[in-house]
Order: structure tokens, then C-alpha cells, then sequence
């Protein structure tokens, strides 16, 4: 589950089970306005901060003037539900569950 507030400068990622959310890695996420948007996607950048420390369902990033001022430089990037999708790159949150959880789509 993602939550984004543009006024606030905050975005939220809710997952199923803990990770280490202090071991975010923030500048291996990105946002688009779809999956198969390349030139309309904003990487988050080292300016940007995770919140909370230790383990935890929710990752909560205190998005910097920057990320904020680039989201809102690409038309239409994240003006709504259907214009704000998040992916990851490998290892931006590490899983601290013993099981394995292989990759899903999200609709």
C-alpha cells in the first residue's frame, strides 16, 4: 500500500510484514505514472529520508524539497491513484522473514 502526501512531503509504503526500514535504501526507488512509463519516472535521491528506525510494516520517507520539486516538474507525475506507481530495485528493503515471498503485481 502506498500513501503520498505532496503538501506534506511525505510518502508512506505499507508492506505485509516487517522489514528494516532504517536499512531503506531511498535512492532505489522510484516513481511513474505507470509500469511502462520510462521518461515520465523519478528516482528518489540520498536527500530524501526513511523515518522510522528498526523493524516495521510501514516505511515512512521525508521526501526532500528536490524529490518533491522534480515530482511535481513532470507533468501530471503522481496527481492521482492512477498516475502514482512506485517500483523498487533489488535490495531497497531488505525482508527480515525467514519464508520467501516471491514477486507479485500489484493492481
Amino acid at each position: 500500500y502506498l500513501s503520498l502526501d505532496m503538501d506534506a512531503g511525505s510518502f508512506v509504503l505499507t508492506f505485509d510484514e516487517p522489514v528494516r526500514a532504517s536499512e531503506a535504501v531511498v535512492t532505489r526507488i522510484a516513481l511513474s505514472k505507470s509500469s511502462a512509463a520510462i521518461l515520465e519516472t523519478s528516482a528518489l535521491t540520498s536527500s530524501s529520508t526513511v523515518v522510522e528506525s528498526g523493524a516495521s510494516r510501514t516505511v515512512s520517507i521525508k521526501l526532500s524539497d528536490a524529490d518533491l520539486d522534480e515530482l511535481k516538474r513532470v507533468d501530471g507525475l503522481c496527481a492521482n491513484r492512477t498516475t502514482s506507481h512506485v517500483s523498487f530495485l533489488d535490495f531497497t528493503f531488505l525482508d527480515r522473514s525467514a519464508a520467501e515471498n516471491p514477486a507479485a503485481a500489484i493492481s
